[in-house]
């Protein structure tokens, strides 16, 4: 039964590529196919990864499917892919209904970025981070009505946890006055939390103690475990496993219920890993439309978050435009004492917790370091004739003892049509997050630079090349020099659509 499940989901994109094309195909239907040829370690063991991505759309519906196959050097296909119910459930990459902006829609699988607002506080989330390794059941959901322009949108980045999610409701109060911009007039309010953000690591054995620790002490990045219980020597109380403390702090013993004052207990600490970290921002916004031509739009808008039990933060005043072939952004920006602007952002899941040493972090742990700044963020997007693609954005900002204030981004992307075999061209440059922006050097330890090329192999395959550098100035003389201060990071796999 197995096979046939396995043997029809393979088969499902012909099936589907069959239904939508010829001359009887549908209007409005779509169908796309994408997909890869390459090979993949697992636990040690080599693989040839065949994927296959349809995607049908039509009417309001879309479907997107993610079949990987992982084939053993025996020809076999891996049956730990294939064993269980959910295996099946997440080859659906996606099921979509209408789009965001319409009276109904909804989207159930992964998405790859999510904004409320104008990212205050979720600013390009994504469930798909670390895709396809990790494979989240999540989605969004929302409706607008005529009725005062009212409205509401959610999402959750994974059904089965419910851990990370977020929702915005918003409508135009002054509507029903039908006066001149003030009735498309938009005030909404935003809800975020995350339940725990130590769910970023798994604690499969229920002991308290996350897996990347589990295997003290062979684990060497992090610390010696004598007794092999888990718990890093310089936090376990019995570090040689003989049931008696080896040291105990006159406070912390005094703390001990009476009961366990007048021996020696045998126990073991709960690692701060155990105990449950929530964080929720709550926030509210507005938007103005001042100019709405053809090719001139203008409007105004604002917004204000929370970090519960922490700072706060505001826009304003925004100004967005759209001039001709340009989109433009330019804001004010006000951040309290512990408060980070887009907290869920695309590297919320594998920031959201994270190892220093032998101890796990949150996020919020790290805004009692962020002192108050003030400063501006302005961005330009242009689309030159339908051929290159260009964005730039920086944030300047500034305050006593800000650190981290200062970003830059810029990425320029070719349609690469009219080149014979080159199916895609692009290029990120990036210094985020910094104390100061390096204009004099374009190689400095804030940067990062990434690269895409995708070559026409023929029969709608393609041999694609991605490229990063990352710098370490080693023998700190300013300058970035030789291969022991540049990371250089190749890959190459076969892709193929039709």
């Amino acid at each position: 039964m197995k096979k046939i499940l396995i043997l029809f989901l393979v088969l499902l994109p012909l099936i589907m590529l069959a239904q939508v094309s010829g001359e009887e195909a549908t209007q409005g239907t779509e169908f796309q196919m994408g997909g890869s040829v390459g090979a993949t370690t697992i636990n040690g063991e080599t693989y040839t990864r065949i994927r296959l991505n349809p995607e049908l759309s039509f009417w309001k519906f879309g479907v997107g499917l993610d079949i990987d196959l992982l084939i053993t050097g025996d020809g076999d296909i891996r049956e730990e892919d294939w064993d269980e119910w959910q295996d099946y459930i997440n080859k659906i990459l996606y099921l979509r209904y209408a789009h965001r902006g319409d009276p109904f829609y909804a989207l159930v699988g992964s998405f790859p970025s999510y904004t409320l607002a104008n990212g205050l506080i979720v600013n390009g989330y994504t469930n798909m981070l670390n895709y396809p390794d990790q494979k989240k059941l999540g989605g969004y959901t929302g409706f607008n009505t005529k009725y005062s322009g009212f409205g509401m949108e959610m999402f959750a980045a994974d059904f089965r946890q419910m851990d990370v999610f977020a929702t915005r409701a918003h409508f135009k109060p002054m509507k029903i006055t039908d006066a001149p911009l003030l009735k498309d007039f938009v005030l909404g309010v935003s809800f975020a939390h995350d339940t725990d953000q130590y769910k970023r690591f798994e604690d499969s054995d229920g002991d308290n103690v996350p897996d990347i620790f589990d295997d003290f002490p062979n684990n060497s990045n992090y610390a010696v475990d004598t007794d092999g219980d888990g718990f890093p020597d310089d936090i376990d109380i019995d570090a040689d496993g003989d049931n008696l403390i080896d040291f105990v702090d006159e406070d912390w013993w005094h703390s001990l219920p009476p009961e366990l004052q007048g021996g020696t207990p045998n126990l073991k600490p709960r690692r701060e890993y155990g105990d449950e970290e929530e964080v929720t921002i709550v926030g509210a916004d507005y938007m103005l439309p001042i100019i709405n031509q053809e090719y001139l739009k203008l409007y105004h808008y604002a917004e204000v978050a929370k970090i519960v039990d922490y700072g706060h933060g505001f826009i304003f005043p925004g100004f967005g435009a759209k001039v001709a072939i340009f989109d433009l952004k330019l804001e004010g920006r006000r951040f309290e004492d512990e408060f980070i602007p887009g907290f869920f952002d695309y590297l919320y899941d594998d920031q959201r917790a994270f190892v220093l040493a032998d101890s796990i972090y949150t996020k919020t742990s790290l805004l009692k370091h962020v002192n108050a700044s003030t400063g501006w963020y302005g961005s330009v997007t242009t689309n030159i004739a339908n051929i290159v693609y260009f964005d730039l954005a920086y944030q300047d900002m500034y305050g006593e003892d800000v650190v981290t204030g200062k970003s830059l981004w810029a990425g320029l992307r070719a349609d690469t049509s009219m080149i014979p075999k080159i199916k895609e061209a692009s290029i990120m440059y990036a210094q985020t997050n910094k104390e100061y922006i390096n204009f004099r050097e374009f190689r400095n330890e804030n940067a990062t630079v990434k690269g895409k090329i995708s070559y026409e192999l023929g029969g709608n395959s393609y041999l694609v090349g991605n490229y990063q550098e990352r710098y370490t100035d080693t023998n700190g003389d300013g300058k970035i020099k030789g291969e022991d201060e540049i990371a250089k990071t190749f890959s190459f796999t076969v892709e193929f659509k039709f």
